[in-house]
This record gives structure tokens, C-alpha cells and sequence, in this order.
């Protein structure tokens, strides 16, 4: 078995692959995976990059076959975004807060924002619940 099994997979996945400080491991949906969850402290530890895991049902965590590792540990929730906080991302606030509401703004201004809408529908608001390690 390899020493550093996670590594040797980045580095297999992405030969480039540097273990520095400007460096972020994202492990996404961390709850399908009891084995790699109770090693989180210990991955975290084999790095120097930053590793965050993440996970869209962290509830399941409290199985008996999970353990919370203590220490090393921050927790951060991350509620949905509004529609409006969704659009700062894309500096398009102002078109939202001033388009007319009777239909006197131009087409493209309305179509533009039907396009953002659909994008936020589909990403949920872009929402998730985060653990970040340091």
C-alpha cells in the first residue's frame, strides 16, 4: 500500500500537481466515504497544501462508523445564496435593481437576467455545507 495514497492519486491525476501553500485539495461529498472522513486529521496533516472537504449531507457523519476527528477542524455552513447576492459574482446587481418592472427596459437586459436565473436555479444558489482543515 502506498505511504501517501491520496498524493500518488493527485499525482497521478494531475502530473503538475504541487504540494505547497498555494495549493487547495478539495475532496467533494467526503460523507460517501467513512474510510477517507476518519482519516481527515491525518490527510490533513500529510499535506502542505490547504485541504478542504466537502459534503452536500454531512448529517450522515454521525453514523457509528464515522468519528469526528478533534482538532485541525473548522466548520463553516454555507446558507444560498439570494438571487441578487447571486448576480454580484457576475457585477450584474445594477441591471437587476434598475431593469423596469413593466417591461420598458431593453429585451436583452430581460433576457440577460432570465439566463442568470436559469444558471441559479440550476446550481441551487450555489449552496453546500463546507468543513475546511488547516
Amino acid at each position: 500500500m502506498e505511504e501517501n495514497p491520496v498524493r500518488k492519486a493527485l499525482e497521478l491525476y494531475t502530473p503538475e500537481f504541487t504540494d505547497d501553500k498555494d495549493t487547495v485539495v478539495i475532496i467533494d461529498e467526503i460523507q460517501e466515504s467513512s474510510e477517507v472522513y476518519n482519516h481527515i486529521r491525518s490527510l490533513a496533516r500529510d499535506f502542505q497544501a490547504y485541504v478542504i472537504v466537502t459534503g452536500s449531507y454531512l448529517g450522515k457523519t454521525i453514523e457509528p462508523e464515522f468519528f469526528l476527528p478533534a482538532g485541525d477542524l473548522d466548520h463553516m455552513v454555507m446558507e444560498t445564496l439570494t438571487f441578487d447576492e447571486f448576480l454580484d459574482v457576475f457585477d450584474e446587481r445594477q441591471l437587476y435593481e434598475t431593469i423596469d418592472l413593466y417591461g420598458k427596459s431593453d429585451p436583452k437586459d430581460y433576457e440577460k437576467l432570465r439566463e442568470y436565473f436559469e444558471i441559479y436555479q440550476k446550481t441551487g444558489g450555489i449552496s453546500c455545507s463546507r468543513c475546511l482543515l488547516r
